[in-house]
C-alpha cells in the first residue's frame, strides 16, 4: 500500500522557514556581503587610508586601467590563473580515481582509506609548519635533496623556493 503524503508547504511553514534563515542571512551580509560592497565602492575612488579624515575622491575606472598596464600584476594574475587550474583539474581527478577506488571493498581500498585518513588527523597548521620547514633555504631537506643530487652540475647552493621557475611547481 503506497502512502501519500501532501508536499506543499502551508504559508506558516514558509513564515517559520524564513524566520530561522534571517540569521543566517544577517550575519552573512554583516560578515560579507556589506565589506565586499564597500570593497568595489572603493575600488572606483581614490581613497588613502593613511591620511586621517580623508574622504573618498570618485575617479571612475582609472584604477583598473592602472592594474592592467601593471606587468607585476599581469604576472600575479597568470600565475594565480595557472595555479588554481592545476591545482583544480588535480583535484578533480584524483578525487575521480580515489573515489573509484575506494568504493570497491578490497584490501587495496581498506589501505588507501587509512592513507587518506592519517593527514585528516594532523592539524593543518602542524602539517604548513612541516612544509615550511622542509622548504626552507637555509636547513630544509627538499632544498638539500635538490643541491645534493645537482651538486656536480651546479657550484653553489640554489634555493628552490627562490627561483621563479621552481616557485609555482612547489606549491
Amino acid at each position: 500500500m503506497l502512502i501519500s503524503r501532501n508536499i506543499r508547504a502551508t504559508t506558516g511553514d514558509k513564515v517559520v522557514s524564513w524566520v530561522f534563515l534571517l540569521p543566517v542571512i544577517i550575519i552573512l551580509a554583516v560578515t560579507a556581503f556589506i565589506p565586499l560592497g564597500y570593497g568595489v565602492f572603493l575600488s572606483f575612488h581614490k581613497f588613502q587610508l593613511n591620511i586621517p579624515n580623508s574622504k573618498p575622491v570618485f575617479i571612475g575606472l582609472s584604477n583598473y586601467v592602472e592594474f592592467m598596464k601593471d606587468k607585476l600584476f599581469i604576472k600575479s594574475l597568470t600565475n594565480n590563473v595557472i595555479f588554481a587550474t592545476i591545482s583544480v583539474s588535480m583535484e578533480l581527478i584524483f578525487g575521480l580515481v580515489i573515489a573509484m577506488i575506494l568504493s570497491e571493498d578490497n584490501k587495496m581500498s581498506r589501505v588507501m582509506i587509512t592513507i587518506i585518513l592519517i593527514p585528516m588527523i594532523i592539524a593543518p597548521v602542524v602539517a604548513g609548519t612541516l612544509w615550511r620547514m622542509m622548504l626552507d633555504s637555509t636547513y630544509g631537506v627538499v632544498d638539500y635533496f635538490f643541491f645534493f643530487s645537482s651538486r656536480r652540475r651546479h657550484t653553489r647552493y640554489i634555493s628552490v623556493t627562490g627561483v621563479q621557475t621552481c616557485a609555482l611547481p612547489i606549491l
